[in-house]
């Protein structure tokens, strides 16, 4: 061949190539495109809660004690606590020291001093003077024992009524206005919320309650400890509007008050029955001497140590710990062949930052 059909040819030669790599290419997508897709459907079995009341409340203190100055007892003369101080029963907070009896004491000193001075001089002559001694003697008596209750009123001390947490407050301003100046709180608190005519019924002094601070994001145990029966006002709706339901007081205690804070809003929850928890047998499977089943935490399955009762033949198995009321487990782990921490649903794909699914699960 000379050059110019050398060229030629080859210019051919790649052509053919590069047609017969797409037509491979183009029936090797079609392959994929034309391929079923088969959708992944784990089914979840989810346990039932019990129905609850919830309640709304703050923390405050079981017992409070304000102290208003009180003029009849003189002028505060020593504060002996500062505020926040814990304080005892019987811990003196403060004493009065009042000066008006002590002038009084001074007086009346003075005035019995004479009357014994007379009665000393009558006493020089009993029998003229009898009936004068005796009135004498009288009034000394009187006079002594008032001087003495005079005595016991220049100094008075005021003692704390239970053990708490003092706080001296702001003094006001205007001399006419009664405000206290320190307030006793004691350390054990309570939660006082309202419900309506609905719910009043269901509920039972002695029931368990389930109580969440906001603040701390923590939960405390704690009891029904009394349920009015006198209406307070209407309770709001779910939109805060009035309606047309009465209201009543109930208050909780808590089992522990460490860490409780005065003044947190809080949650009660109280469920109305034992939550029974079951779980289909087909979700649980063993290792070794230990029964599992595989819960949902945030769409991974996690296997979940549990304790069940005898369960031989049985459909639901009751589940003594390890699970709690509305907890979703895998309900059949063979047929759904999940593994600990695989995801429950294998065909999300990730698309510019948003999660979209090809699976499925249903709700038992």
């Amino acid at each position: 061949f000379n050059l110019k059909s050398k060229k030629t040819w080859v210019i051919i030669s790649v052509i053919g190539a590069l047609s017969v790599g797409g037509f491979f290419l183009l029936n090797k997508n079609k392959d994929i495109s034309d391929a079923p897709t088969e959708e992944t459907y784990v089914e979840m079995y989810s346990i039932p809660g019990a129905e609850s009341v919830y309640i709304n409340g703050k923390i405050t203190p079981k017992k409070s004690k304000s102290f208003i100055k009180d003029p009849t007892l003189g002028e505060i003369s020593n504060v002996k606590v500062s505020s926040g101080e814990v304080v005892d029963k019987g811990d003196v907070l403060y004493t009065y020291k009042n000066k008006a009896k002590e002038e009084e004491v001074k007086t009346d000193s003075s005035d019995l001093k004479t009357m014994e001075s007379d009665l000393a001089t009558l006493k020089k002559n009993p029998e003229e003077n009898i009936m004068e001694i005796r009135t004498l003697e009288k009034e000394i008596k009187a006079l002594k024992s008032k001087i003495s209750q005079a005595k016991s009123e220049i100094n008075t001390s005021i003692t704390a009524p239970f053990s708490g947490i003092v706080y001296l407050e702001k003094e006001s301003d205007n001399e006419t206005e009664t405000k206290p100046f320190l307030t006793l709180q004691s350390r054990d608190f309570y939660v006082e919320g309202t419900v309506t005519e609905r719910e009043l019924l269901k509920l039972k002094v002695g029931m368990s309650a389930d109580i969440h601070i906001f603040s701390s994001e923590e939960d405390k145990a704690g009891t029904v400890t009394g349920i009015s029966k006198r209406p307070t006002e209407s309770a709001p709706d779910s939109m805060g509007m009035a309606s047309n339901l009465s209201s009543y007081p109930v208050t909780l205690e808590f089992e522990s008050n460490d860490g409780l804070v005065n003044g947190f809003n809080v949650q009660a929850k109280i469920n109305l029955s034992e939550v029974k928890i079951e779980v289909p047998s087909s979700a649980v499977f063993t290792e070794g001497e230990n029964q599992y089943v595989l819960v949902d935490k945030e769409g991974i399955a996690t296997k979940q140590l549990i304790t069940t009762e005898s369960h031989e033949g049985s459909e639901m198995v009751t589940v003594l710990s390890g699970l709690e009321a509305e907890d979703a487990v895998v309900k059949d782990v063979q047929l759904s062949g999940l593994k600990d921490g695989e995801s429950i649903y294998p065909c999300e794909d990730q698309v510019e930052g948003e999660t979209t699914s090809s699976g499925g699960v249903t709700i038992g």
